[in-house]
């Protein structure tokens, strides 16, 4: 079924305008690629759309830029590339885009209505607060910690590193070199913090509150990430995200280092 066009477009449509056909596809496949649709699924639900508003279209979609070129009846083909950021996993929103497209697929969502949701769940902020957040950063150390059977000081000093993880993730470390560091400095200020304090007060192992304190930085939802673009034959996104992997891990290896050379050994290998 086509979709609904509100108003005859006879040239290419202005791409600026989310109310008109090209500028609706461009603003919908920068959202997919936003909140982590893989590129086959993109390239494809892409065809979908174009087709069903009677264009022709080529898409391709890499981690940092999306080329789109669209044919329009007897009109030449006009191509645009968009320069993208990489986008993280967002089940929320993803889930919402998805159903702005089976809404306008289905002929139910004109384009105008469509590209006005489009901008909404773009704008729309994060479900949860930033103190809620910092507080399931510190729950989840915490948790971590009781599971390794850490005890109530090492519980209390992994709940604080969590903290301390949050606090840099979420107000501290968010912007230029600064984000690329954060794997580092926050694997090196758990490090220290649980040498330091377990130096202070007898603990069973110094290394539960360090393991605790840095669990959530590990890459494991990356690896995931990565398998499943291999899997669906998307090599380009799969290796650029296992490229990330790695770094993430180097980077929590590097910050600890830093720590063995930074505290005594007969304190770091207590």
């Amino acid at each position: 079924m086509n979709l609904k066009i509100s108003q005859k477009t006879p040239s290419y449509p202005n791409f600026r305008g989310t109310k008109k056909p090209i500028g609706f596809m461009l603003r919908l496949a920068k959202a997919l690629h936003l909140y982590g649709m893989t590129a086959y699924e993109l390239e494809h639900t892409m065809k979908k759309i174009a087709n069903s508003l009677k264009f022709d279209i080529q898409c391709l979609s890499q981690p940092t830029n999306i080329i789109m070129s669209f044919s329009y009846e007897k009109l030449e083909p006009i191509t645009y590339v968009m320069r993208v950021e990489p986008g993280e996993v967002n089940l929320e929103k993803q889930l919402m885009v998805d159903d702005v497209v089976a809404r306008c697929l289905q002929g139910s969502l004109n384009l105008e209505s469509g590209g006005a949701e489009l901008e909404q769940i773009i704008e729309q902020p994060s479900r949860f607060s930033s103190l809620l957040s910092l507080f399931a950063f510190a729950l989840l150390s915490g948790a971590i910690a009781r599971i390794l059977g850490g005890h109530l000081f090492e519980i209390f000093m992994s709940l604080l590193i969590g903290g301390l993880t949050g606090a840099l993730v979420l107000w501290v470390l968010t912007e230029g070199s600064a984000k690329l560091l954060f794997p580092t400095i926050a694997s090196l200020l758990s490090a220290l913090i649980a040498v330091l304090s377990s130096s202070l007060v007898e603990v069973s192992s110094p290394y539960i509150i360090m393991v605790s304190g840095i669990i959530v930085l590990v890459p494991g939802s990356i690896g995931f990430q990565s398998l499943s673009f291999l899997v669906e034959h998307d090599v380009v996104q799969g290796l650029d995200t296992a490229f990330k992997m790695g770094f993430v891990s180097i980077a929590l290896v590097t910050g600890l280092l830093l720590a063995s050379l930074l505290m005594p050994q007969n304190h770091f290998l207590k």
